[in-house]
């Protein structure tokens, strides 16, 4: 259930070899995967923080923290922090139904795309969670590849509500949130409501948030009563792509 536990109090470290060497960390901390065979229920994580993963294998550069494949999770009050992944993603949810809720992701760094969070053929919501000094090539704290069927039957959609986004770098675009075209995907799609992304940072274009357009499948967000402002970028310092607002 829901409690507000002190999420420092339990932590779940990938930190399994020498303290001081990170490069001999856990690829993963926690591993979710659905069973086709049997009736879906959701993973809970509530009141911890997952920290020190080091996905750098080669079948394993992604989801340092969290690995989420054609599976429910639900996180509550949770701290996600200093990760490494090649590839990107201090959580990867593929195929999956991922729901977080007063938590926060920081100092998550990836040279591939998502420091934080990556996304695809999945749906997420994000509520009341804070996105703080990630790093990443493509979108510092969050890249959404694509949307797809996911297992609650709600439509397809990443959702983010009362969401603090600051001090997020990407070395090219989307210094926050990066939303990819697609060829033949549901592209990435992501709504934010009532949200706040300030003093993110892109090499290149998107400060806060790039949707990326130029495919057959183009990139969309939508923005209702949000604060997108004091982001840096030298094309579209806040938004660059294309933006319902």
């Amino acid at each position: 259930s829901e409690t507000n536990t002190d999420p420092s109090l339990t932590v779940l470290s990938g930190n399994i070899g020498d303290p001081g060497v990170p490069t001999d960390n856990a690829y993963h901390v926690v591993q979710v995967q659905g069973d086709a065979g049997s009736e879906e229920r959701p993973r809970r994580f509530t009141g911890l923080t997952i920290a020190g993963g080091y996905a750098d294998g080669p079948a394993h550069s992604r989801g340092a923290a969290l690995r989420v494949e054609g599976a429910m999770a639900y996180l509550y009050n949770v701290v996600v922090r200093d990760h490494y992944t090649r590839k990107g993603g201090a959580i990867r949810a593929t195929g999956a139904d991922l729901r977080v809720s007063g938590s926060r992701f920081e100092n998550n760094e990836t040279e591939g795309k998502g420091g934080a969070l990556f996304i695809q053929g999945a749906q997420a919501w994000i509520g009341n969670t804070v996105f703080a000094h990630n790093r990443a090539r493509k979108g510092g704290a969050v890249y959404v590849h694509s949307i797809g069927e996911v297992l609650s039957g709600d439509a397809p959609m990443v959702s983010f509500i009362n969401t603090l986004m600051h001090n997020n770098w990407a070395s090219q675009s989307g210094g926050a949130l990066y939303l990819n075209g697609s060829e033949n995907l549901g592209a990435g799609r992501a709504t934010l409501t009532n949200c706040t992304l300030t003093e993110n940072e892109a090499g290149n274009r998107g400060g806060a948030i790039h949707a990326r357009t130029g495919t057959p499948i183009a990139a969309e967000s939508i923005i209702a009563n949000s604060i997108v402002t004091n982001n840096v970028a030298p094309v579209g310092p806040d938004l660059s792509g294309r933006h319902l607002v």
